[in-house]
């Protein structure tokens, strides 16, 4: 009796339903969980060829090529037409303009144009009459510009010799070596006054004894000075009014039978080699060092 009351009270189990399905009609039924997971593509919109066509496209592009050709195309249309004499064409909105600069003559062209054959003669005229303009002419005549450029070398020449200031500003010596290696350089390098033009030679082989510089070999005009009896610091100087003056130094081991065995450091003296393919242009000192050191211990 119990079992059977409990049994009634139970829940009804349920049935399962076989659904028998034709394999013949190419359907396989797949539970709805294996449907969750796979992709359904988005469905593809038509492509508008007419509107698309009308677009540059991207550069590099099947469409960007056909849209360039459509409109090197039109344009090539258009100056055909206008070249017939076609008027009131519409105007092409795809055109490209090209930006063209707007052509301007230089100078020594319109100079050219204006001179023909003599336009360097009239040039250099110009140039002539621009130096001697008193614009142009910078006004150095009056004290205060005067006293500017002598303060202005000083510093030049302080700032030269910064190394060996104390040396240069209170060794006699020193100072006399400077005034002799610039005349001498002037007889060398520069414009001399002779009584017949002499033969420029290699070298001039000069030597210092300490009061004068005494020549050994060669004679002024000369290609080269070389400098012997100098010490280090004597030579550092000479370096730096080389720089100075503008002329080129160089230190090297001279063979010479006039060198003492002690004293086979050489200092070379030499003008730029631009003056040299100058023809008529000679070196010359811009101001004089040995001045300026003179003032600069009287003051």
């Amino acid at each position: 009796m119990e079992s059977s009351h409990l049994q009634s009270l139970s829940p009804p189990r349920q049935q399962s339903v076989m659904i028998d399905v034709p394999m013949h009609s190419g359907f396989l039924y797949r539970p709805a969980s294996w449907r969750i997971g796979s992709r359904e593509r988005a469905p593809k919109h038509e492509r508008d060829s007419l509107r698309s066509r009308s677009k540059e496209g991207r550069p590099g592009s099947r469409k960007h090529r056909r849209w360039t050709r459509s409109v090197e195309l039109v344009s090539s249309l258009r100056r055909v037409m206008s070249a017939q004499g076609e008027q009131n064409l519409p105007q092409d909105e795809d055109a490209v303009e090209e930006a063209r600069q707007e052509y301007r003559p230089s100078a020594f062209y319109r100079l050219l144009e204006h001179e023909g054959a003599n336009a360097l003669d009239a040039w250099a005229e110009a140039e002539r009459k621009r130096e001697l303009s008193p614009r142009a002419r910078p006004k150095m005549n009056t004290a205060k510009n005067a006293a500017w450029l002598a303060e202005e070398r000083r510093r030049h020449v302080r700032r030269s010799f910064q190394d060996v200031w104390q040396y240069v500003s209170h060794d006699e010596s020193c100072r006399d070596l400077i005034a002799k290696l610039e005349d001498q350089t002037q007889n060398a390098f520069g414009v001399c006054e002779r009584t017949e033009p002499a033969e420029e030679t290699l070298q001039w082989l000069l030597s210092w004894d300490g009061n004068q510089l005494v020549s050994q070999s060669g004679a002024p005009p000369a290609e080269e000075i070389l400098l012997l009896g100098l010490d280090p610091v004597q030579r550092k100087v000479v370096h730096q009014l080389a720089r100075l003056i503008g002329l080129q130094s160089e230190s090297r081991i001279c063979e010479s039978e006039f060198a003492l065995a002690s004293q086979r450091k050489a200092l070379a003296l030499r003008p730029p080699r631009s003056l040299k393919c100058r023809a008529g242009v000679v070196w010359a000192a811009p101001f004089s060092v040995s001045e300026v050191l003179a003032n600069v211990v009287e003051s």
